[in-house]
């Protein structure tokens, strides 16, 4: 924090775990939507007792539109914006570019933060990207030590992103990201002030391994919220249930625009907000209608078979359907009374297997034309078909 600027940290703290909290809660039923597409793209079920039969239209939806969005990693361009006579801009722009090229081959974390962004755009309908800036000192052969900057990218969970609430992301005004810090780490970082920070971060399972009588202390971590603000070009540190800033400096990087993120990838938006609408919102109806659909085709399956009534005091006829192999006769008593009956086709009756046929054969129907209106609305019958040309529309 520069000298000129007074800085009370708890005023600090104050004012902006009330701006996380107004925040949180401008996305608190995008957050509850987001987590139901989750579980259902990955299928997870309520239990055991779940048997419910389901068309995971979600995932192949998914596994389809993704390399179209991302299909590998980019190939840097750096062009000169006036293409006259200039070497020296000319070798500036190479030197760039190679450069550029060199952090994307050897440093994976963009591809990484590449992937899970277009990942969480799919589904919850928002992918983040951070950037950081970082100097690590680099011993050459002959000895020296000589600091090595670079750039790593930083993938920013879709629930650990927030930013003022605003209509437009021309109206933001600060964004944050939420991180996970041990004890030793936020020492390493903050001081020693770090552990009075409570840890308010638990992994899943941590209960059952309390109750085991198991030393879970070093398990859990603070929620450290990074928050750059463009109104005041400062970047603070808050922690979750705890009353004072950690830290607040003045604008480190002095990038074009500020923030260290780009716009993040939205899903449908509308002019009122940034919150965004997953595209799974806009067929989940007719996903609904495929699953139950589905649901009834398993029925339909189960009833496929050859079963029926036969005359109880006919005991041949059982045997013949269980026993009968090639070349074999079974014997029948009262043969005169048999054959007044009409002999197997008067004392035995299936069920008509012509109606459960037709039926299932309608239901496969039915869902084939509930995936072309998917298809319609998310635009991925161009996509399926390959018959879309790219200069047919600015979708396309």
């Amino acid at each position: 924090m520069s000298e000129d600027k007074e800085y009370n940290p708890t005023q600090v703290a104050e004012k902006w775990l009330q701006e996380l909290k107004m925040a949180k809660r401008e996305d608190e039923k995008w957050v509850r939507r987001g987590k139901k597409i989750i579980r259902r793209y990955r299928d997870d079920r309520q239990g055991y007792a779940d048997t419910a039969k389901r068309y995971n239209i979600l995932w192949s939806n998914v596994q389809t539109l993704f390399p179209s969005m991302y299909g590998r990693t980019p190939q840097a361009q750096v062009e000169r914006r006036h293409k006259d006579q200039d070497p020296v801009g000319r070798t500036a722009s190479q030197i760039l570019e190679r450069a550029l090229q060199y952090e994307l081959d050897n440093y994976r974390d963009f591809d990484h933060a590449m992937r899970a962004a277009i990942m969480d755009r799919l589904l919850p309908g928002r992918g983040v990207a951070w950037v950081r800036f970082e100097t690590k000192d680099i011993t050459t052969v002959d000895g020296q030590v000589t600091p090595q900057s670079f750039s790593p990218v930083d993938t920013v969970y879709w629930e650990d992103f927030r930013a003022s609430p605003a209509r437009t992301w021309d109206e933001v005004t600060w964004v944050a990201r939420r991180v996970y810090m041990t004890r030793r780490d936020g020492v390493e970082r903050f001081g020693e002030d770090f552990k009075e920070v409570p840890l308010t971060h638990e992994p899943i399972g941590i209960d059952e391994m309390i109750k085991n009588g198991e030393d879970v202390g070093h398990l859990k971590k603070a929620q450290v919220w990074e928050i750059w603000d463009k109104s005041t070009m400062q970047v603070c540190w808050v922690a979750e249930g705890y009353q004072k800033a950690l830290d607040c400096i003045d604008d480190p990087y002095g990038l074009d625009g500020f923030w260290p993120c780009p716009k993040p990838l939205y899903a449908t938006q509308t002019t009122d907000t940034l919150v965004p609408v997953p595209d799974y919102a806009l067929y989940q109806d007719q996903a609904d209608e495929i699953d139950l659909l589905t649901q009834r085709i398993n029925m339909l399956v189960k009833a496929l078979k050859v079963v029926g009534v036969y005359d109880a005091s006919q005991a041949g006829i059982q045997r013949m359907m269980s026993e009968g192999v090639d070349n074999t006769l079974i014997p029948v008593d009262t043969w005169a009374m048999f054959s007044e009956k009409g002999g197997i086709k008067g004392t035995v009756d299936f069920l008509p297997l012509d109606q459960v046929a037709m039926a299932l054969q309608q239901c496969y129907v039915a869902r084939e034309q509930a995936k072309q209106v998917i298809y319609e609305v998310t635009g991925l019958s161009d996509i399926i078909r390959g018959s879309s040309m790219a200069s047919e529309t600015a979708t396309a």
